[in-house]
């Protein structure tokens, strides 16, 4: 059986792949994908 987060997933990345986008891409992404002490650590440094 497929699991409701599977479905969703797939119909976002489907929804993203047909649309185009409005103008170039510009900004930053961040992701935090350590522990506690890391996110601490990395927002701590980011605001210099």
């Amino acid at each position: 059986m497929i699991k409701p987060f599977r479905i969703m997933d797939w119909w976002l990345a489907r929804r993203r792949r047909r649309t185009s986008r409005a103008g170039e891409a510009k900004g930053v992404l961040v992701i935090s994908s350590g522990g506690l002490g890391d996110t601490v650590l990395f927002a701590h440094v980011a605001e210099r």
